[in-house]
């Protein structure tokens, strides 16, 4: 036999055992097939070892003339519209989209560039309870996009997101809701002077709310709205518990567990309840 330099610790053992007759004739033939495949002069490879698992150097490259796709934009109204309720998100919440995009990697050089992923991530970070479709990503992403072309989902590959920053803040206002109205007078009458102290005092309804223990999906356990009422935000207000008891009636998450001790349910929409302070009139 002819003595072959091996290729491997497997393609020398494979030897070994044909050489000294100690292979079963049952895997001749498959061991002949493995020295092909290694390169051997019984083969038909070229020798190199490497040769049936290599890669083509050259790309592959996408058929059709619809490559690079075309990202879906939404309309300049829609884009108006979606912004606008970013602005308002960004204001309740004291949003700090500067900061957000320049922590994500992004330059502060004359117009402020950011990679298109890194955006999307600031994006995430700051919006992260909105809902935030594919469609207007994208359209963001086009619609302040710059540099070069992206050869993989289309348009740029960067974005200009100092330019959204100033955009969003300059949006026109999304249209004011209704105020709240009130069937019972008392009710009105607390809520307007609530919105009269939180104003007066500078008052952050929101931090307090979620440092008492609300969620980001706006509930509160009825005792923890309690709590931060009368020992965080209105604490020289007149409370009566049939007060507080009746606000977070009006206020209840229907949704969760009933609340078997005190009636009523378990849970208070504290984030409906702030944005309502807001919106009712102030005390004449």
């Amino acid at each position: 036999k002819v003595w072959h330099r091996p290729h491997s610790v497997v393609e020398e053992i494979l030897a070994v055992a044909d050489t000294h007759g100690t292979m079963h004739p049952r895997y001749r033939a498959s061991s002949s097939v493995m020295r092909g495949n290694w390169g051997h002069a019984d083969s038909d490879s070229t020798g190199d070892p490497d040769r049936a698992w290599s890669v083509p150097a050259t790309p592959a490259t996408h058929a059709g003339s619809n490559w690079p796709p075309t990202p879906v934009m939404m309309n300049d109204e829609e884009l108006l519209a979606e912004m606008a309720l970013l602005k308002k998100y960004a204001e309740e919440n004291g949003l700090n989209m500067t900061h957000t995009f320049k922590g994500c990697g992004g330059t502060f050089v004359d117009t402020g560039v950011i990679s298109k992923s890194k955006f999307r991530m600031g994006l995430t970070t700051l919006f992260h309870r909105l809902r935030l479709t594919e469609e207007l990503v994208a359209s963001l992403c086009l619609k302040f996009g710059t540099g070069p072309t992206d050869p993989h989902e289309g348009g740029f590959q960067e974005v200009l997101w100092r330019d959204f920053v100033i955009q969003v803040r300059q949006v026109p206002d999304a249209p004011a809701a209704a105020p709240p109205m009130y069937t019972d007078e008392k009710i009105a009458r607390t809520m307007s002077e609530l919105r009269q102290i939180a104003e007066d005092g500078a008052l952050n309804m929101t931090y307090a709310m979620q440092g008492a223990g609300g969620k980001s999906t706006g509930v509160i356990a009825k005792q923890k709205f309690f709590m931060a009422m009368t020992s965080m935000l209105f604490r020289h207000y007149p409370f009566t518990t049939q007060l507080l008891d009746d606000i977070a009636r009006i206020y209840a998450n229907t949704s969760g567990p009933p609340d078997p001790r005190l009636g009523g349910y378990q849970e208070v929409l504290w984030r409906q309840f702030v944005i309502d302070v807001r919106q009712v009139p102030l005390p004449n």
